[in-house]
């Protein structure tokens, strides 16, 4: 025979339910906690990486850059070739030498317009 009162297992039920509430409330900051830490600290590493570059290396992918321009780009190979770079870390360096590197207007509005991706992010 149950002698748990109605009252008690309707209290109990609704503890359970508080708990849980609280438990997946606390995972959820949890989550939200590691997802920012892990933000600053890619962000950190990123602009990092950025400065790792020499000037002339700068120069040099500015200057390929701009020469490839009005035909599409440089090809993978020639990146290759050149850099050791894939076309992908190639435009994520020229992004990074529009924004480091010094160069004259003429040639940045080239870049800009040829490359739309290569703006800074900020």
């Amino acid at each position: 025979m149950n002698t748990t009162s109605p009252v008690r297992r309707m209290d109990s039920a609704s503890a359970r339910a508080a708990r849980t509430a609280g438990r997946e409330a606390s995972v959820f900051a949890q989550v939200q906690h590691y997802r920012r830490e892990r933000r600053q600290r890619l962000r950190t590493t990123a602009n990092g990486a950025r400065h790792q570059y020499s000037h002339d290396q700068l120069a040099e992918i500015v200057s390929l850059a701009a020469a490839w321009g009005p035909y599409g780009g440089p090809s993978s190979e020639e990146v290759y070739v050149r850099f050791g770079l894939s076309l992908a870390q190639f435009f994520d360096r020229l992004r990074d030498a529009v924004t480091i590197a010094p160069c004259d207007t003429t040639t940045l509005d080239s870049i800009h317009a040829w490359y739309p991706f290569a703006r800074p992010i900020g």
